[in-house]
């Protein structure tokens, strides 16, 4: 058996479209380029398909990655992959989005915002600019990812308390389709 001389950092990507997830997997790529006398990086792009993240994750883990950072695409599916991860003592962090589990069991820790909080502040904000009258044409992000699922509860909660706000349809928005953010 081949010994290992550095550390192999696993990085899967949710998808690289959009100016968004190629900012973030530039940024990963930078800074593990900057470690490379350290660390092998091995990287894969879910290409926007949860079963295919789901067998970059088993990639990940028989090629004996020693940390797992996880772009999750949707909040549900990838928990028997979580727990391939740990019974296979690979340590995972997920980054942006989050994923079913619980933290210290099913991945170490979440790396990303507050997505109620932000949902919130719009909500707020669009009440003030409207004088809480509004006709609201909702575009989500991913349908199913904890990103939309967060920003969509904070921004109902902040418009509740208007009764003139009301939204009347809900498109989700794909970035495989419309990688430049036109359309829905």
């Amino acid at each position: 058996m081949h010994e290992k001389t550095k550390k192999i950092v696993g990085f899967s990507q949710t998808e690289n479209i959009g100016p968004w997830r190629i900012a973030e997997t530039n940024s990963i790529k930078e800074e593990a380029a900057k470690r490379q006398k350290t660390y092998d990086f091995l990287m894969t792009d879910a290409q926007g398909q949860t079963s295919k993240q789901f067998a970059d994750i088993e990639d990940l883990i028989a090629r004996q990655v020693d940390v797992i950072f996880l772009a999750p695409r949707e909040y549900e599916g990838l928990t028997p992959a979580l727990e391939a991860a740990r019974a296979a003592k690979i340590p995972v962090f997920l980054i942006d989005r989050e994923a079913a589990g619980r933290p210290g069991e099913h991945f170490v820790s979440f790396l990303g915002s507050d997505f109620i909080a932000q949902g919130r502040r719009v909500g707020e904000w669009l009440a003030q600019a409207t004088n809480g009258k509004a006709s609201i044409v909702e575009l989500t992000g991913t349908a199913g990812s904890s990103v939309a699922i967060d920003r969509a509860k904070g921004f109902r909660n902040a418009i509740a308390t208007y009764p003139n706000m009301k939204i009347i349809a809900t498109w989700w928005r794909s970035p495989a389709l419309y990688p430049l953010g036109r359309g829905c």
